[in-house]
């Protein structure tokens, strides 16, 4: 919204973990987020527990994301998602949660 969006991107850590999701707001110029862009909520399928494949995409959870007002973001994940970090502010953004199915 306005100058900035949330970028959902997924990380695959390697054979022995599972891909996560996550998301980071960049300005709109930017084309992707960088290492040092912050990610405020991480999440994984919490080890295939989720069985609606729907749900993910290339493993990890898909997240429903609203911008409720210019600074502030509501994040959906899908119910039984296992979240690694989950943060309610970053920097002038407030950030709300839920769960969908």
């Amino acid at each position: 919204m306005g100058y900035q969006e949330a970028v959902v991107f997924q990380i695959d850590c390697g054979a022995s973990t599972n891909f996560n999701s996550q998301i980071s707001v960049v300005a709109k110029a930017k084309a992707s987020p960088k290492k040092s862009d912050k990610s405020f909520v991480v999440a994984d399928d919490n080890h295939g527990s989720v069985a609606d494949a729907n749900l993910y995409y290339k493993g990890g959870p898909k997240f429903r994301v609203t911008w409720m007002s210019e600074n502030e973001l509501n994040v959906l994940l899908p119910k039984g998602a296992r979240t690694f970090k989950k943060e309610s502010s970053s920097d002038h953004l407030k950030i709300s949660y839920g769960e969908y199915e």
